[in-house]
């Protein structure tokens, strides 16, 4: 993951240089002259690495359905929550979508676990 990460830090910073020379962009200066700005960033990158810590646990612990469930939970959950707190009503079709969504999640857990080899 490590040079991963370093992949896409490289190709970000080669389409930052270009954005910059091109359009004279000035992202980096308005992030460091601003406080809370610059909070927010390290927040989200720190939120970020976290996320991959959490990951490559998950998986070295116990197995990439658990992740895939956990995943798919988490965003399906995001999307009613957010609709929820921000109220946005789901149409009937979308509330559809959620649960078999869910439903399919729960039913993969299941499966997996009752048709465990005997003996």
């Amino acid at each position: 993951m490590l040079y991963s990460n370093l992949i896409g830090l490289a190709g970000n910073f080669l389409f930052y240089a270009y954005a910059v020379s091109a359009n004279g962009d000035s992202t980096l200066q308005r992030v460091l002259e601003d406080p809370v700005l610059t909070k927010n960033v390290f927040l989200i990158s720190l939120c970020g690495a976290l996320g991959q810590i959490f990951i490559y646990l998950t998986i070295s612990l116990h197995d990439c359905l658990l992740l895939s469930v956990f995943t798919t939970s988490r965003k399906c959950l995001s999307v009613v929550l957010s609709s929820i707190i921000f109220k946005h009503a789901f149409s009937t079709m979308q509330w559809v979508g959620a649960s078999m969504v869910l439903g399919g999640t729960i039913l993969e857990v299941y499966v997996k676990h009752t048709s465990k080899p005997v003996g």
